[in-house]
């Protein structure tokens, strides 16, 4: 029972705060560009460009960025201010502190990407039709972006567990390897979270005009990767945070 309450009060310590209405605001900020688009809906079929649209701002901008924030505030900010302590009780190990911190941090976190994407489709369905003729895209994002959720919060979560100020490594990790880095030829990508992200949403929906232009593996072998990268990570957290002096 312990740890199932620590992980609802890291939710409810997510959503109280400040940066959650700011991150809210900021990523349904983009679905005004639905607007702009309106106004020229033959330029490209409508669900082409909700599909496009949601790859390139949903799941390559705003995934990792809110990840980020919260990923790496799980334990980084607690020692900072110097609440772990009150945090830390004798109901649960320092290893079951991480992995229900991670666990409260998904549901919340995935909600910032996952609202937007949905009204944006409801908006363009709605007006253009193909509302329920399209759900199986529409579960695919959402089915994609949870993963990248799992992936991306485990590795920003070792980050903050490691460092004191993470945020600054974790803009180079996030921008730079995940957003070029993964766009680059050879046998580099398959490094990244991004690479295998992308190779699963060319698996289930087919009209992603940039997906045709870039490398991908298997759904089978990207979803492997992806699960391999969050339970190190994971795991790797709960083991550096065991060893770590929190006086």
């Amino acid at each position: 029972m312990a740890f199932i309450s620590l992980a609802r009060f890291t939710s409810s310590q997510i959503v109280r705060s400040r940066k959650w209405v700011v991150l809210m605001a900021l990523c349904a900020a983009p679905v005004a560009l639905l607007a702009y688009w309106s106004y020229r809906p033959d330029a490209t079929p409508p669900f082409t460009f909700f599909s496009t649209y949601t790859y390139l701002v949903y799941l390559q901008l705003m995934l990792p960025f809110v990840t980020l924030i919260y990923g790496t505030a799980l334990v980084s900010e607690e020692l900072q201010s110097r609440t772990i302590s009150y945090l830390i009780s004798g109901y649960y190990t320092r290893r079951q502190f991480i992995v229900a911190r991670y666990l409260g941090f998904i549901p919340v976190t995935w909600l910032l990407i996952a609202l937007p994407i949905v009204v944006s489709y409801i908006v363009i369905g709605s007006t253009f039709g193909g509302l329920m003729s399209n759900l199986d895209m529409l579960g695919s994002f959402l089915g994609v972006s949870l993963c990248g959720v799992f992936a991306y919060g485990a590795i920003f979560c070792l980050l903050g567990t490691l460092l004191s100020h993470p945020l600054v490594i974790g803009l180079l990790i996030a921008f730079l390897w995940e957003g070029v880095v993964s766009n680059l030829p050879g046998n580099i990508p398959y490094a990244t979270v991004f690479y295998h992200l992308r190779s699963l949403l060319s698996y289930f929906v087919e009209n992603v005009e940039f997906l045709s232009q870039v490398s991908t593996s298997s759904a089978g072998v990207a979803l492997l990767m992806i699960t391999a990268a969050t339970f190190a990570a994971v795991f790797l957290s709960t083991y550096v945070f065991s060893k770590k002096d929190i006086l």
